[in-house]
């Protein structure tokens, strides 16, 4: 694994968790609706189940709660590891750039604003910082 796509694990691991939300979110929403029955619909045999949908969507909500609050422990402790090695770099320039790249994501185009620097100064800075970290950490580099 490069140090490119370890730092930018983090930030995927982040969408996930954000899009597990937004799905929480729908489906809390969907529970508070009140569905109509349809009585037009031909009546069938057999067993219908006891449970009011709105509990299933209950017991779903309560699945996918866990599951986020489980992996935001995850990204947590990763976000944590890969701080301290950014943290652990010697250039404070490098450490300033993989920081606000890879923690706060933020552009290399606000980040050269931000440091006072040119767009073209700060991408060969950015390949100098991620060379400096793959060769400082390259026997860690997995999760």
């Amino acid at each position: 694994m490069t140090a490119k796509e370890y730092l930018e694990a983090i930030q995927l691991r982040d969408e996930q968790i954000n899009q597990k939300r937004r799905e929480l979110e729908d489906l809390q929403r969907r529970r508070t609706v009140i569905s109509a029955v349809d009585y037009s619909k031909e009546k069938l045999s057999g067993s219908r189940s006891e449970e009011a949908p709105f509990e299933r969507l209950s017991d779903k909500i309560i699945d996918l709660i866990a599951e986020i609050n489980r992996e935001i422990d995850v990204f947590s402790a990763e976000r944590h590891i890969i701080i301290n090695r950014i943290q652990g770099l010697r250039d404070c320039k490098h450490v300033m750039i993989l920081s606000r790249r890879y923690v706060e994501y933020k552009k290399l185009a606000d980040i050269a604003d931000e440091m006072g620097y040119t767009y073209q100064y700060i991408v060969e800075l950015h390949i100098r910082a991620l060379k400096d970290f793959q060769n400082t950490y390259k026997n860690q580099l997995q999760f």
